[in-house]
């Protein structure tokens, strides 16, 4: 969400340039009221002990530290009388003490907390991010989501778009005293649009922001006449309504997908294929197992905990680093190696999908690795085959 938190700042800072004194105010309460906010969420969620933590992915004082520095410099940017007198005297002092303040701002950061400023995934193994996260869904890029999964490309990003050019086409429209709040909420969807751009995960606040600002534009471009109604709405509107939505997007991104697999005769990837062992219960028959610790894919470790009491090495979370590390030396070892290493980490069961993606992508990276072997029905004698009929899930009992 920081990059909606700047475009709320920027509109702030731009309406102050644009009006002067009757919208200095609105800088100086949102810059003030954004730090004392910040710092009560602080106070309220983050233990005492963990006060100086630097965490980036979590509120921290690493954000405390910038949204003092940038929510108070805004404030003060907005009080001083000396650029009240002109537009012109305001761009160029806000430019000029902008850059400054922003200098300021990521030297801080840079000395005391320099772990937020680069990749949020740098102390990931290398392994994981080709084999794992550049597979994820979320993590990907508009473009990839073009070329795997193009079917996908409405839902996920029809309603922002949709939204942000009803929004522009309103802010045209709106009189000026109505056109800031417009102005306001198209930049943060736009900021947010940008983000899911680069990545997918990006979305998730896009669509949040675009359902009501959608329904709020969708109102005003296409009101209603007196003669003809429909449930409030205009017939234009109406027609819009079910149009711009999740379901009409989902079956429209499908049709559009399946016409392009018959113009191109090419086969699209699906992220809900059968035989991926993606449904939680495929990992319900392993709750009757003695507890134990089970080596299984990185996607099946929150089913494994969700619906079994054993629990597993890897799961979906990019800070679980050695224990995703470890699935990887195992499943992508020679077999004769991946014994010893089953036995070090004192594994209990293996499960393993053979129609997973995951087994495909370790397959090709370790030809002659456990998960290739598995994959080909190369049993090794150090595991038992479990039985569990109807199933597309394998699951073996380790033999130490």
């Amino acid at each position: 969400m920081m990059p909606a938190i700047v475009a709320l700042a920027a509109v702030a800072a731009l309406r102050w340039i644009v009006q002067g004194t009757a919208a200095a105010p609105i800088a100086q309460v949102f810059g003030i009221v954004f730090a004392a906010a910040m710092f009560a969420l602080f106070a309220a969620t983050v233990p005492p002990l963990h006060d100086a933590t630097g965490a980036c992915d979590a509120l921290s004082a690493a954000h405390l530290t910038a949204a003092g520095i940038g929510g108070i410099g805004l404030a003060a940017l907005a009080s001083l009388h000396a650029l009240r007198s002109s537009v012109a005297r305001r761009l160029t002092g806000a430019s000029v003490l902008a850059v400054v303040l922003a200098a300021v701002l990521a030297a801080v950061l840079a000395v005391t907390y320099p772990a937020c400023l680069g990749d949020p995934f740098v102390r990931l193994d290398s392994r994981l991010s080709t084999l794992w996260l550049s597979h994820v869904n979320e993590a990907r890029s508009i473009a990839s989501m073009l070329r795997d999964l193009p079917q996908e490309i409405l839902p996920y990003y029809g309603l922002p778009v949709a939204a942000l050019v009803l929004s522009c086409l309103q802010i045209a429209r709106s009189s000026a005293g109505a056109r800031w709040s417009w102005i306001c909420g198209t930049a943060v969807l736009g900021s947010l649009f940008l983000l899911a751009l680069w990545l997918v995960r990006g979305t998730t606040a896009a669509n949040g922001v675009s359902v009501a600002l959608l329904a709020a534009a969708v109102v005003r471009v296409l009101p209603p006449k007196k003669a003809s109604t429909y449930f409030g709405l205009s017939r234009a509107a109406l027609v819009a309504a079910v149009l711009l939505n999740p379901l009409a997007m989902l079956a429209i991104g499908a049709a559009i997908a399946r016409g392009l697999e018959g113009a191109t005769d090419t086969h699209r990837a699906s992220s809900d294929s059968s035989g991926t062992c993606q449904r939680a219960s495929d990992y319900r028959p392993l709750a009757i197992l003695p507890k134990g610790l089970v080596l299984g894919f990185i996607d099946a470790g929150p089913f494994l905990l969700m619906q079994t009491p054993h629990t597993v090495l890897a799961a979906p979370y990019h800070r679980d680093v050695s224990g995703n590390t470890t699935m990887l030396d195992i499943f992508l070892a020679p077999v004769d190696e991946a014994r010893q290493r089953l036995t070090e980490a004192g594994i209990d069961y293996v499960a393993f999908c053979p129609g997973s993606p995951e087994r495909y992508n370790y397959s090709a990276a370790a030809p002659h690795g456990l998960a290739a072997a598995l994959g080909r029905g190369d049993v090794p004698d150090f595991l038992i085959p479990v039985p569990l009929d109807g199933h597309n899930l394998a699951v073996y009992r380790a033999r130490h």
